[in-house]
């Protein structure tokens, strides 16, 4: 029935040619089934084509599109490993901190995570260097392996035998993201996460003495994950008593935050990282 109702003309100025054109088309639809439609059986002159409002047709380029997003990329190439295997050593550092995946591969049981590594430290010094992003808030986006060159080589068997051995080749490549404020906020605050590194450089910093008992009131909900859960649970309720307003909150931690942000760049002498061989 779609099919041949959408014979009919779409405006209401329609010709008689056009109406002579729908009624035969209808008669036959419904004659077929025994049944003539009303449309069919009324005369020429009677038969009136109802109007059609269709809206405005929005193309999908014609939508406003997103600021790209910006990345920052260290890679390393020809590493002779199975790519299969390398990417094993990949699942395990995908969205996760940068800082955190540093310290993972460092105790990595394999001798090849080190080129992960690598490619890590790669991106981490482009995105200080050139990037301008703030190191404590890089996250990988992506942490892909590439297929290298497989080269042949002959395989000497016993009794005068020989095959051939494949010697595999990869490349690996991490990407970078930084995360915004309001993200990091309420990974912090709201979820009650902190990345490890993190959470371990505060608790080395009251173990030697470097925190104030203000710095300590302050960071002590950062200690340990129990204690992240309660500030989180206890935010929580404060927030549905109405004694916290977490938009005020949020954009007090970011105001601080960036004018601490800005203030270490001002005093920070960085020297690039080094990535090893």
């Amino acid at each position: 029935m779609r099919a041949v109702w959408s014979l009919l003309p779409r405006s209401a100025a329609a010709t008689d040619s056009n109406t002579l054109l729908c009624k035969t088309a209808l008669r036959a639809f419904h004659s077929s089934r025994g049944t003539l439609h009303p449309a069919a059986t009324a005369s020429t002159n009677s038969v009136t084509a109802p109007a059609y409002n269709f809206p405005e047709c929005i193309f999908p380029q014609d939508l406003p599109k997103p600021p790209p997003t910006v990345y920052a990329e260290g890679k390393v190439t020809k590493i002779k490993y199975s790519p299969r295997k390398m990417n094993v050593i990949c699942k395990e550092i995908r969205r996760q901190y940068a800082m955190d995946a540093i310290l993972r591969m460092n105790m990595h049981p394999s001798t090849k995570a080190r080129y992960v590594k690598a490619a890590i430290l790669r991106a981490v010094r482009e995105a200080h260097d050139r990037k301008k992003f703030d190191v404590d808030r890089l996250w990988i986006a992506e942490a892909s392996v590439g297929k290298g060159i497989f080269l042949k080589r002959l395989n000497i068997q016993g009794r005068g035998k020989s095959g051939t051995m494949t010697r595999p080749s990869c490349h690996v490549r991490v990407l970078l993201k930084e995360k915004s404020l309001d993200e990091f906020f309420d990974l912090i605050y709201v979820r009650g996460k902190m990345p490890a590194s993190m959470a371990a450089y505060i608790r080395n910093a009251a173990r030697k003495g470097e925190l104030n008992e203000e710095q300590m009131a302050k960071f002590k909900q950062f200690f340990s994950s129990q204690s992240r859960r309660s500030a989180m649970k206890q935010l929580q309720l404060d927030v549905r008593a109405g004694k916290v307003d977490l938009n005020k909150m949020r954009e007090d931690f970011k105001e601080k935050y960036m004018r601490s942000l800005e203030a270490a760049r001002e005093e920070e002498d960085f020297k690039p990282i080094v990535p090893p061989k």
